[in-house]
C-alpha cells in the first residue's frame, strides 16, 4: 500500500473505496465552498459515487496515469492531494489538492503539495507539474505561489466549477530544475497555507 509519512503527525496515503466515507465526511462538512471551485462537489456527489471515482483511481495508479492520495491528521481524513494527468513520455502531470476548512492556514497543503511533488519529480522522474486553480480561488492560488511556482496565464474556461459551469483556470508551473533549485526540493519552511 502507498503510504508517505511528512512527519510524526501528517502523511499520505493512496485514496481507495474503503476512505469513501471518511472523504464525504469531509467534503459534506465543506461543500457549500468546495461547490464553487470543484464540478465534482456539486449535488451529484454522494457516498456511492465516490466509492466509484475511488475505485476508478486506485485502477488509474496501477496504469501511473493518476494519484489520488488522502492527507491524513492524526490518524484523521483532512483532505486529498494528488497527481493527475501523468504522462510519462512527455514527463509531465498536474496537482490538485483541497483541504477541510478547519485545517486550513496551518501549512498542510503546502507541505502535502511538497511531499507530491517528491514523489512526481524524484519517484516519477517527470518534468513539469502544474497547478491550474479557479481565478477566483485565492487560497489555492497562493499555495502555487508560495511554492515557486510560475504563473503562466488564464485558461479560459478551462475548469468545471459549481453545477459543471467552465470557470477560467490560472495556471502555473513548476520545472523539476526549478524544484531542485528550490531549497534542494527540500522543505518549505513557511506555516501558512
Amino acid at each position: 500500500m502507498f503510504y508517505r509519512r511528512i512527519d510524526e503527525h501528517l502523511s499520505l496515503k493512496l485514496a481507495s473505496p474503503l476512505d469513501a466515507e471518511a472523504m464525504c465526511a469531509v467534503v459534506e462538512r465543506n461543500r457549500d465552498e468546495f461547490a464553487l471551485w470543484f464540478g465534482w462537489a456539486g449535488p451529484d456527489f454522494s457516498l456511492d459515487a465516490e466509492r466509484e471515482y475511488l475505485a476508478q483511481a486506485v485502477r488509474n495508479w496501477a496504469q501511473f496515469t493518476e494519484l489520488s492520495t488522502l492527507i491524513v491528521l492524526d490518524g484523521e481524513v483532512i483532505g486529498a492531494v494528488g497527481l493527475t494527468h501523468i504522462d510519462r513520455v512527455v514527463r509531465t502531470c498536474e496537482i490538485g489538492y483541497w483541504l477541510d476548512a478547519a485545517r486550513r492556514g496551518t501549512g498542510i497543503v503546502t507541505r502535502a503539495v511538497r511531499e507530491i511533488e517528491t514523489l512526481a519529480f524524484e519517484d516519477l522522474g517527470l518534468n513539469r507539474a502544474s497547478i491550474h486553480a479557479d481565478v477566483r480561488n485565492q487560497a489555492s492560488r497562493a499555495v502555487a505561489e508560495r511554492l515557486g511556482y510560475q504563473w503562466e496565464g488564464i485558461m479560459r474556461g478551462g475548469l468545471a466549477g459549481a453545477d459543471h459551469v467552465p470557470q477560467d483556470a490560472a495556471v502555473y508551473s513548476l520545472l523539476r530544475d526549478e524544484w531542485l533549485a528550490r531549497d534542494g526540493g527540500g522543505t518549505v519552511v513557511e506555516t501558512t497555507g
